[in-house]
């Protein structure tokens, strides 16, 4: 099973949650929706010090908040993300062990090609650039309207030229629209711009 949870400043309900049955083995794959994320190379993490960390990175993190490490198998990065206390209780009384934490600054992809991937969910979106065969760049950032996504595009454009880039627009179905709306944008300045 996968859920996704936005934590856009807003309080959620325990009812958002989906039950499962005690005998029911599966696990849930929980996607955090939050700008406040990042990645960061696996023998760097000490998972003591994530706080500090984060802190460090120029997040500013509440009393309420916990650092949760995140491990992915396949790559050689980790996920930090801030969470408050109240929804981690909650998934761990709802899920137990089954709960499985990630964000969309994990997923990765085969590119032959240097890109650079704008992935939109209600008003974040997550930066992904790879060149050379290698991450470059890593952002989860706030997003209002495709200008946002033209401003962080033409930042990453001082810095890698992304005319030599191939350009990859994609989000969830709820914001398709927009989806289209900031391809047919970055079209106007880019050459390679994919909607997906």
């Amino acid at each position: 099973m996968s859920i996704q949870l936005t934590l856009s400043g807003h309080s959620f309900s325990r009812s958002e949650l989906p039950r499962l049955s005690s005998r029911d083995e599966r696990t849930v794959e929980i996607e955090i929706i939050t700008d406040r994320v990042m990645l960061a190379p696996t023998e760097i993490v000490d998972e003591q010090k994530a706080t500090e960390l984060m802190q460090i990175a120029g997040f500013h993190l509440q009393e309420e908040d916990q650092v949760v490490v995140v491990r992915e198998e396949k790559t050689n990065v980790v996920a930090l993300m801030a969470l408050p206390r109240v929804l981690l209780a909650t998934i761990e009384d709802r899920y137990g062990r089954r709960a499985e934490l990630t964000t969309p600054l994990l997923r990765s992809r085969l590119c032959t090609e240097p890109t650079a991937w704008f992935y939109m969910v209600d008003d974040h979106i997550y930066i992904k650039v790879w060149s050379e065969g290698r991450l470059r760049v890593a952002e989860a950032l706030p997003r209002k309207k495709a200008e946002d996504v033209l401003y962080y595009a033409s930042v990453l454009d001082r810095q890698f030229d992304l005319n030599g880039f191939r350009v990859v627009v994609s989000g969830v179905k709820a914001v398709e629209s927009e989806v289209r709306a900031t391809t047919k944008l970055l079209n106007k300045f880019y050459k390679k711009v994919v909607c997906e």
